[in-house]
């Protein structure tokens, strides 16, 4: 009798593990995509407040801080995707850290670029269907490992080096021989991406400054304002503000001074002749929406950074306070201007051949075209803290030099 039931419970074990073997059958058969990718994970709690880099509106992640991917993303890319990378007529972009889960073809059609047959998706479970991977290195709080044959790893930054978390693109996993292609705001990039930061756009015909924008420029009756939130610079740019002021009224509004009493850039396009265009930090290549946003609310930039500026913008479209030996000799050049209308319309003479755009999409233009250019040669960067840092020219941080 001891024999039979030991026997019965020896089949139902063997039954119960056929049954769980046809479960998992069952389940990879209805999850396909499902594939397994080395992954390394900073420590970071879900509750942390940072957003997971594949997490969209249409997708929650689980007490873990697993995402469960949009079935119908998912679906649309599978059905894209199928077969050998080389010969696909569409290129999938996985833009891994932060990104807007909802980008698909939005900027390849907003910028009419030549190259369009290309996604963009935030859904990490479609790793290896993916030919470039977008890591913003500031946002990253996880990093692929393994690398297909086809994929290119992309290290994007908008900030600059003095900004750069330091922890992040020290890591050797990063920082030796895992991007083959930047796409920063720097000159030197494989992509040169300026999004947000706006352009200058030369135009192909000659235009005449309208009568009502040559009317506003010459009725505005205030000198200086700056917008600022950051207070305190290493580069101590609020320095150079304080002695300027000394000699012409410079206005404060933001965190560091008063609220606008109206709409701060209505304000600045009906009152202000100048504004102070001060990055803060003096990088190569580094000029922000700082230096746009004057030009698009017609008023005269004063530019403090480390970029060469005419690279950006035409001459006489702004002033340098790097050309006047002091703030007071800068002072009394403002102080000329403002007695002259004819003199300070001048200022404004590029409006006959240029534009400005706010959003310049041309670096992702750029992305999906080297996407799909099978004749690229194969690269990566052997050390990118090395590039990012120094190999670009390196910042300055000495301002007691000029001031």
């Amino acid at each position: 009798m001891p024999r039979k039931n030991s026997m019965a419970k020896r089949t139902l074990i063997y039954c119960y593990l056929i049954g769980i073997a046809l479960l998992f059958t069952a389940w990879i058969t209805i999850h396909p995509h499902r594939e397994i990718v080395a992954i390394h994970r900073w420590n970071l709690p879900v509750s942390s407040g940072i957003p997971h880099p594949a997490l969209s509106s249409t997708q929650k992640a689980d007490k873990t801080g697993h995402v469960r991917p949009n079935i119908q993303q998912r679906q649309r890319a599978t059905k894209l995707w199928t077969g050998n990378s080389t010969s696909r007529a569409f290129k999938l972009i996985l833009m891994w850290s932060t990104w807007m889960s909802t980008m698909a073809d939005e900027p390849l059609v907003k910028a009419r670029c030549p190259v369009t047959s290309c996604l963009f998706t935030s859904d990490m479970s479609l790793i290896h269907q993916s030919d470039v991977v977008v890591l913003y290195i500031d946002t990253l709080t996880d990093f692929p490992l393994n690398r297909q044959p086809h994929q290119r790893f992309v290290f994007a930054q908008l900030e600059s080096p003095v900004n750069t978390k330091l922890d992040t693109i020290s890591d050797p996993r990063l920082r030796y021989d895992y991007f083959n292609w930047t796409m920063t705001y720097r000159r030197n990039s494989d992509i040169i991406l300026r999004d947000y930061y706006g352009s200058l756009v030369k135009i192909s015909n000659k235009t005449r400054i309208e009568k009502n924008d040559a009317s506003l420029i010459r009725n505005k009756t205030k000198l200086v304002a700056w917008f600022v939130a950051h207070c305190t610079t290493p580069i101590r740019r609020e320095e150079y503000v304080r002695q300027l002021s000394q000699f012409v009224t410079v206005d404060v509004f933001g965190r560091c001074g008063r609220e606008c009493p109206t709409n701060c850039d209505d304000m600045l396009r009906s009152d202000y002749k100048f504004y102070l265009a001060f990055e803060n930090s003096w990088c190569p290549d580094y000029v922000t929406e700082k230096f746009i946003r004057p030009l698009v609310y017609d008023s005269v930039p004063i530019v403090l950074g480390g970029a060469d500026y005419g690279r950006f913008a035409p001459p006489h479209s702004y002033i340098s306070v790097r050309d006047f030996g002091s703030a007071k000799d800068l002072a009394d050049y403002l102080m000329v201007l403002d007695k002259s209308d004819d003199l300070y319309a001048r200022y404004f003479d590029w409006k006959r051949e240029y534009d400005v755009t706010l959003l310049d999409l041309s670096g992702w233009c750029d992305l999906c075209r080297m996407a799909h250019d099978g004749s690229l040669p194969d690269k990566s960067y052997r050390d990118i803290k090395q590039w990012w840092m120094s190999d670009g020219g390196e910042c300055e941080t000495n301002s007691t030099k000029y001031y």
